[in-house]
C-alpha cells in the first residue's frame, strides 16, 4: 500500500523496519532514526528542485512500527524484555516523536505498519505524527486468487529463466499466454481455499 501511494504521488520511498532500530550499542538506533528522516529530507529538496510547489515529496515507511514505540516494552543492550518503556527504548521513541513533529521534515509523509495496533504507545497516535489509522482487513476470496496468480506467474518466469529455453523470446504478454495454457487452475482453486483468514504477509 506504501508503495502504490509514493507510486500515485510519483515520489520516492524509503523503507524500514521498527525492529532495524534495536541496535547492541546505546544510541545506534535514534541516530538510524536520524538518518532516515535526513535522507528523506535530502529526497524531499531533490523533488521540489522540479516541482516547488509539491506537497508530499518523500514516503518514509516503516514496518512493524511496533518495534519502534510499543508499550511495556524495554530495551536494554539491544534485548527487548517485559516492562515500562525506559532507556534506550524511550530515547528512541522520543527521537521517533521529535522527527515527526519536526517542520524541517515538510514534505515527508509517513506510514507506519502494525498488526498490534493496541501496544502502540499513545504518544505516537496523536494527531501530527501517526494520527491517521486506516484498518486493512484480511483479503477475500478474489484478492488472493490475485495473490496467488501473481506468485505462480512470478515463480513460472524464473523458472523458465533457469530451465527451459525457447528460440525466440516472448513478449510478456505472449509469456502470460502460455503460463494461462499450462498451468493447473485447481491449484489456484485450492490455495484459495487453504489460505482462508491468511493476511497478505503471511500469503
Amino acid at each position: 500500500l506504501a508503495e502504490e501511494i509514493a507510486k500515485r504521488l510519483d515520489v520516492p520511498i524509503l523503507k524500514e523496519h521498527g525492529g532495524s532500530f534495536h541496535k547492541k550499542y546505546i544510541g545506534e538506533g535514534p541516530h538510524k532514526m536520524i538518518r532516515m528522516f535526513a535522507e528523506g529530507r535530502a529526497r524531499v529538496a531533490e523533488v521540489r528542485k522540479q516541482y516547488p510547489h509539491k506537497k508530499v515529496c518523500c514516503v518514509i515507511f516503516v514496518d512493524e512500527v511496533d518495534g519502534i514505540g510499543s508499550r511495556g516494552l524495554r530495551i536494554q543492550g539491544g534485548e527487548e524484555t517485559g516492562g515500562e518503556t525506559s532507556g534506550e527504548g524511550n530515547r528512541l521513541l522520543g527521537t521517533f516523536n521529535a522527527e515527526l513533529t519536526s517542520e524541517e521534515n515538510d514534505g515527508i509523509l509517513v506510514i507506519g505498519a502494525t498488526n498490534i495496533p493496541d501496544m502502540l504507545d499513545p504518544t505516537l497516535k496523536r494527531q501530527g505524527r501517526l494520527g491517521l489509522h486506516v484498518y486493512m482487513g484480511l483479503p477475500e476470496p478474489e484478492t488472493r486468487a490475485s495473490l496467488f496468480s501473481g506468485f505462480f506467474l512470478d515463480a513460472f518466469r524464473k523458472g523458465r529463466a533457469k530451465g527451459v529455453q525457447f528460440y525466440s523470446p516472448l513478449t510478456e504478454q505472449e509469456e502470460v499466454d502460455l503460463f494461462k495454457r499450462i498451468y493447473n487452475p485447481e491449484m489456484l482453486v485450492r490455495a484459495v481455499h487453504l489460505s482462508d483468514g491468511f493476511s497478505a504477509a503471511e500469503i
